[in-house]
């Protein structure tokens, strides 16, 4: 399991057209299978102590550095921002 996941929030400024472009995009990088989409993304907690379905258009999970760096230079070029989370190991 990668070590690092993205958020992708959908962002006002960021039009329908282009959040698609976006994630056709990021699933080139990473893989369909990284890209969680629709009831994989509302199903999931906002977080341990809130069970508030998370409210983001994907969850996108890079496997390395290189696909971290793809996917976060994606998202800056559409203007779409990124909320990160670490991979909740607890290894330090």
């Amino acid at each position: 399991m990668p070590d690092w996941t993205a958020s992708l929030h959908v962002n006002a400024s960021v039009t329908l057209e282009r959040q698609d472009d976006l994630l056709l995009s990021l699933v080139n990088v990473v893989g369909e299978a990284h890209v969680l989409i629709g009831d994989n993304v509302s199903d999931r907690a906002t977080h341990f102590w809130d069970a508030t379905p998370l409210n983001a258009k994907a969850i996108v999970r890079p496997a390395s550095t290189a696909e971290t760096a793809a996917v976060l230079e994606l998202c800056h070029q559409a203007g779409q921002s990124v909320v990160t989370h670490g991979g909740v190991t607890g290894l330090v």
